[in-house]
């Protein structure tokens, strides 16, 4: 179900307020950030379908497949020449994988580049008559605090490469490599966490909403005899529930190949990474001299792959408070409806239809269906890297 037609907006109405406003600033910044390394082929606001920048992507496409084959070969021939390299293996089987995952990503962005519009489309006619409040909250620094990590991948990169100048060109090819298909896919995973954030946004506008609405009504009912009280305002706020649901719905559907491509090299690579590390760590405490750090045994790479970690987290974490604040929407309707005697039945009845309402809908991100991000998924993931590290060292040669 998508949550708004696709319509053009009147030239004119006015923009985004509240806390919008900065989510829509960095919504269109990431667009802009996305058309450059051809992950979008939308162009202008509101974004509409471009074939200028479409053939871009696909030429970009591509380029970046045809490279990451080159780089996958030459750490193929690299490997054969010595089997022992362990380090190498496990740096093939990645690159591999982010290839495969990095192209899917894209392919799906280029072919379903409608998504973006109803999406952006949906959020301004919600500036319009969702009423969004001036608190912004801690959505504000989502994507600026990720997109400086961004930075900081770029940055590692850029060292890594000049201060082991000197090492082979398969090694120096590898890290070219990570970098074509990591950015792409880290730029996916700030764009996931601002689309969960949009939502917690959503759902605090509603709770507030609600709260609202329950607190004049008990005034009302405390000065007035209990009369038939008027349910439309109490609809309205349905409504408003059923759009975030949609919302989160097309969410999970439009984007679920791009985040399941995200949450597959993350966890690849934040596994090879934090080996990576941890292998260095352990062979300069089993070696007296100091080891020189290279560019698959660096200290470094234990900060890569802690990125990959924080974002899967920070994910897992707006999700949990997602569901969190419907919870509490539950329960303000339920504690109204229980507590106030003076409302009459048809209140109640509507009450009563709005708490079963939530009580049925999921709005947790996710995929398909399939998996959510919240608290225990974030517990299951944890304990799933720490089985990976443990196996990759104790089947080191």
């Amino acid at each position: 179900m998508l949550a708004a037609p696709a319509v053009a907006l009147p030239r004119g109405c006015p923009g985004p307020s509240g806390w919008l406003l900065h989510w829509t600033r960095q919504w269109r910044a990431l667009l802009a950030l996305l058309s450059l390394i051809g992950m979008n082929c939308t162009s202008g606001w509101p974004p509409r379908p471009s074939r200028r920048v479409r053939c871009y992507g696909g030429l970009v496409l591509v380029v970046r497949t045809a490279h990451c084959v080159v780089v996958i070969l030459s750490m193929k021939d690299s490997y054969d020449r010595n089997k022992d390299n362990y380090a190498m293996l496990l740096c093939l089987c990645e690159i591999a994988l982010k290839c495969v995952v990095t192209a899917a990503a894209q392919f799906v962005m280029l072919i379903h580049c409608k998504n973006v519009c109803r999406l952006t489309e949906c959020v301004l006619l919600y500036s319009r008559s969702g009423s969004p409040t001036s608190d912004c909250g801690a959505m504000v620094f989502v994507g600026p605090a990720y997109a400086s990590g961004l930075g900081m991948v770029l940055g590692l990169a850029v060292y890594l490469i000049a201060s082991n100048a000197d090492e082979s060109l398969t090694e120096v090819s590898y890290v070219l490599g990570e970098l074509t298909s990591a950015v792409p896919l880290l730029v996916f995973w700030i764009m996931q966490l601002l689309l969960t954030s949009l939502s917690v946004g959503f759902a605090r506008d509603a709770r507030r909403h609600v709260g609202g609405w329950v607190s004049e009504e008990k005034a009302r009912t405390a000065i007035r005899p209990p009369v038939l009280l008027p349910v439309v305002s109490l609809r309205g706020l349905r409504v408003r529930q059923q759009f975030l649901h949609d919302m989160v719905l097309q969410h999970n559907s439009a984007f679920g190949w791009c985040f399941l491509c995200c949450l597959a090299h993350g966890f690849m690579e934040a596994v090879i990474c934090l080996y990576l590390g941890v292998s260095y760590f352990r062979r300069s405490l089993d070696n007296v001299e100091v080891v020189k750090p290279r560019l698959l045994f660096n200290p470094w790479f234990f900060t890569w792959g802690i990125l990959q970690v924080t974002m899967f987290s920070g994910m897992c974490v707006l999700g949990q408070l997602l569901s969190d604040i419907h919870g509490r929407i539950f329960c303000d309707i339920q504690t109204a409806r229980v507590s106030n005697s003076r409302f009459c039945r048809a209140t109640k009845m509507e009450l009563q239809s709005f708490a079963q309402q939530i009580q049925r809908q999921d709005n947790r991100p996710g995929m398909f269906g399939l998996l959510y991000y919240d608290l225990t998924t974030m517990k299951t993931g944890f304990a799933t890297l720490v089985t990976y590290i443990i196996v990759l060292c104790q089947f080191e040669p």
